[in-house]
């Protein structure tokens, strides 16, 4: 017998088996955001790791629903790959008014461009009194901006101006004029990476076997929120208004296989169920994805952009494919 019938001969992940849970309807969420259990457990069927993370965000939108606006800002430190963008989507089934903007590419008012830091706010429904989340991505590259000279601009300034509870003029990007905004009840999740922070802590080899290893190497070593902390210490006034610094573990090879088994977390999976057809992985194809997902650096996105790959070139061949056997 040749090794792919044996590897073929492994226990296959059950994409439809009872175990998977598919996603609840909008009329559940009320259910859902009773309490931060109920929603930690929500995220917990959907998103692998990061426990941390699940459980601050889950006591950070149970008490803006609340009406508690003491705690405004949080922060979410983490590696690229680990899913912290992906667990934002996921919340956003069940939680309303969640808006995601890139932070790396805000301007100050009076410069160049639309995406100036206070027109975020014309994405955000302010009429009905029901707390907003207000998701700012990649926000480690904003703050980048006044470590290379853009601190006299006023960017940090303004954004600091929307945690706090004055009231903020927006400009409609439109011929209309600017309005008002009180942002008391816009709360304020800001990811970030803070790449910088641990490339500069890597030891890198001189000579020609540098690019080789930063090739065949590419992720990085864990952060820690003392780093963070001390990147932030540039800007005591915004170390205040952050209620809770949340980092996340790196993810590991054994990480990445373990949420391409699992159909709870497998991106497989959610293709699956989209497309209604059957997909079944062989595990040496799945220690591979594994493997380069870890190594590349590309994690998650690493797992489903190579998943998408060859299910786009299968239903090329036939789009009324109804199973697809990748090994």
């Amino acid at each position: 017998m040749s090794d792919k019938t044996t590897e073929w001969d492994e226990e296959q992940p059950d994409f439809y088996s009872p175990d998977f849970i598919p996603a609840r309807k909008s009329s559940d969420a009320q259910h859902v955001l009773h309490s931060p259990r109920r929603i930690y457990e929500y995220l917990s069927e959907r998103v692998y790791g990061q426990e941390e993370y699940k459980k601050a965000i889950s006591t950070f939108i149970y008490k803006a629903l609340k009406g508690i606006n003491s705690e405004k800002v949080i922060l979410i430190a983490a590696e690229s790959g680990t899913g912290k963008s992906y667990l934002i989507s996921v919340l956003s089934e069940i939680v309303p008014n969640i808006v995601v903007a890139d932070a790396s590419s805000m301007t100050a008012a009076g410069y160049k461009g639309v995406n100036h830091v206070t027109t975020v706010l014309n994405k955000v429904d302010t009429s009905g009194g029901i707390p907003s989340f207000v998701v700012l991505d990649e926000f480690n590259r904003l703050l980048a901006k006044g470590l290379s000279g853009w601190s006299d601009t006023g960017l940090l300034a303004e954004l600091l101006v929307l945690f706090d509870d004055k009231d903020v003029s927006v400009n409609a990007g439109t011929e209309e004029k600017p309005f008002w905004v009180n942002p008391k009840n816009i709360f304020f999740i800001l990811l970030g990476s803070f790449s910088d922070i641990t490339d500069q802590k890597k030891s890198r080899p001189i000579g020609f076997s540098t690019d080789i290893e930063a090739t065949a190497n590419t992720h990085r070593p864990q952060i820690t929120k003392g780093q963070v902390l001390d990147r932030l210490s540039q800007w005591p006034e915004l170390i205040g208004r952050i209620s809770r610094i949340i980092v996340n573990q790196n993810l590991e090879e054994s990480d990445y296989l373990k949420m391409l088994k699992n159909p709870k977390y497998s991106p497989a999976a959610k293709l699956e169920k989209e497309l209604d057809i059957s997909i079944k992985v062989a595990p040496k194809r799945m220690r591979q994805w594994s493997k380069d997902a870890y190594a590349s650096g590309t994690g998650l996105r690493g797992l489903k952009n190579a998943i998408l790959e060859i299910v786009d070139e299968e239903l090329m061949k036939d789009a009324d494919v109804k199973e697809i056997n990748i090994r």
